[in-house]
């Protein structure tokens, strides 16, 4: 390796016989998540079987905060074979308690930057990214959210901003972005490439 370069990577995966499977999860706005990658790739990854039972990969609600910073590479995963999944879910309960979602990807002097690949595989249309009301999620760098399995790649509820670098949104067999009552920035800088 060269100097200064990190190289490795971090893995949690979970996985729930008969309940939700929330891998990352932040409901307290007291306490929020605060992860630090170093430059390392990061994989989140949860399955659930339950009937009727949610699989998530990162969640925020109540006006709490989950944030993943100087990261390379991320995938998060959520499966749910009986019920809905999101890689991404965010929902707070009015403007003075927004949920927030950081993850920062760019590249920088201090940080080589990385792709966040989101999936999400379970049953009825519940979107892979998913900003419910009064919510922000930020990905400051490149996205890869396709192979969404007939889902809504990118959803922003009343009062939520969602903010991507860059990259490739949807695929063929779904809706790319859903917007309803609030905002989305794509490229805000002008230093990523996007496909939709």
């Amino acid at each position: 390796a060269a100097e200064g370069e990190v190289i490795g990577s971090v893995k949690i995966e979970t996985e729930a016989t008969t309940e939700n499977n929330i891998v990352i999860s932040s409901s307290d706005k007291s306490k929020p998540v605060n992860i630090d990658m170093a430059g390392l790739d990061l994989e989140v990854s949860g399955t659930t079987k339950g009937a009727n039972k949610e699989a998530k990969g990162i969640e925020a609600t109540n006006g709490a905060a989950v944030s993943i910073n100087n990261a390379g590479n991320i995938t998060i995963k959520a499966n749910s074979e009986k019920g809905s999944a999101s890689a991404i879910y965010a929902q707070g309960t009015n403007n003075d308690n927004k949920a927030t979602v950081l993850i920062d990807n760019a590249e920088s002097e201090t940080n080589a930057g990385g792709t966040v690949m989101l999936r999400a595989e379970g049953k009825g249309n519940v979107p892979v990214l998913n900003a419910g009301s009064h919510a922000d999620v930020n990905i400051t760098g490149k996205v890869d959210i396709t192979n969404t399995n007939g889902n809504v790649a990118v959803s922003v509820g009343e009062g939520s901003t969602v903010a991507i670098g860059g990259g490739e949104i949807g695929d063929k067999n779904s809706v790319a972005i859903h917007v309803d009552g609030g905002k989305i920035n794509i490229n805000a800088d002008g230093k990523e490439s996007v496909v939709i």
